[in-house]
């Protein structure tokens, strides 16, 4: 009986090349981003949008993003006011918002401890005019660690702003260009 062929070696074997992608392949590893998690926090976003409510959403804003904003509270009260304005605005025109949703991610990339999610994001509003209906994106990135989380960011600025807001995002991650909202008449 050869040697090499029980189970004892083999295991050896394993525990060799596990030992080996530790402490020579970084991130072989690393923690893997829950997308389930990131799916289940775009429904409350989605859920509390609705309501007019910021609170899951600022919870999960990029701490570079409230710093533009001008700290958490500011940032509140202009997530709040303009989820308002929005609702507002859709309203004087004669629509209601009747969903907000977001749909499987069409891009994953992880460089290093982060890993950067494409979602598409689906708004509707109807009135007795018609319908509107607004496709955009969320970027979710979730940083491992100790504390980590996902992080949200509409994508409805320029790619300039987006990538000064979020520096470690690899030059090649792209996603689709913003597109103006379809207006369905009745």
């Amino acid at each position: 009986m050869n040697t090499h062929d029980t189970p004892r070696h083999t295991v050896l074997g394993l525990a060799a090349v596990a030992l080996f992608l530790a402490l020579f392949v970084p991130g072989a590893f690393a923690e893997s981003a829950p997308i389930d998690e990131l799916q289940k926090l775009m429904k409350t976003s989605a859920a509390e949008m609705m309501e007019g409510k910021p609170d899951t959403m600022l919870a999960h804003t990029l701490p570079s993003v409230l710093t533009l904003l001008g700290g958490e509270e500011k940032a509140k009260e202009i997530l709040t006011k303009g989820l308002q304005s929005m609702a507002s605005t859709l309203e004087l025109m004669g629509y209601k918002i009747k969903s907000y949703t977001a749909g499987e991610p069409e891009k994953t990339r992880t460089e290093g401890d982060t890993t950067f999610v494409l979602l598409p994001t689906t708004m509707i509003a109807e009135g007795e005019e018609g319908k509107v209906t607004e496709k955009s994106y969320v970027l979710g990135i979730w940083k491992a660690g100790p504390d980590a989380k996902w992080y949200l960011l509409r994508l409805a600025m320029p790619e300039e702003r987006v990538r000064q807001v979020v520096p470690e995002l690899p030059k090649d991650f792209t996603w689709p260009a913003r597109q103006a909202p379809v207006v369905e008449k009745r």
